[in-house]
């Protein structure tokens, strides 16, 4: 998922994720997280780059919490943007792991999900995205375009 990139910088995007997912075994995909954007067995985040580091630091602290509390059952079973916010789905967690999650949840409300800048939800056309104004300025030049067609490859 990139956004304003070209190609080389989605497939840095595509390794980036593959390694952050290769790091954590409860991001493994198992019978219970069979879902359809996973890269080599591994779960997929359906968001975009700017919130890659909150969910680096994110699962990093739960690895110490599964370690810890010897959590051996629990998995994640998908992180995506939803109305403008992060949400992550797991299984057998526990409250620390929950607390983990709300954190990054809050923090994700105010850091743009393009380019992980502070940002803020904003509302288009029935569509919510946290974004920071320079990102929201892009998106606005880019959909003006796409309906003008003064841009030919956006």
């Amino acid at each position: 998922m990139i956004r304003f990139e070209d190609k080389k910088n989605a497939d840095e995007s595509r390794k980036r994720r593959a390694e952050i997912a290769s790091k954590y075994d409860f991001l493994k995909v198992t019978k219970k997280t069979i879902r359809p954007n996973t890269i080599d067995e591994r779960l997929s985040f359906e968001v975009e780059d700017g919130w890659l580091p909150l969910l680096e630091d994110l699962f990093e602290k739960m690895a110490t919490v599964v370690k810890r509390d010897n959590l051996a059952e629990f998995q994640i079973v998908q992180v995506k943007e939803k109305f403008g916010g992060l949400r992550v789905y797991i299984h057998n967690g526990n409250k620390d792991i929950n607390d983990l999650i709300s954190a990054a949840e809050a923090k994700a409300w105010v850091t743009c999900e393009y380019c992980g800048e502070p940002g803020e939800c904003h509302s288009f056309g029935g569509w919510y995205i946290t974004e920071c104004d320079v990102c929201l300025m892009i998106r606005k030049l880019d959909d003006n375009a796409r309906v003008w067609g003064d841009l030919d490859d956006v």
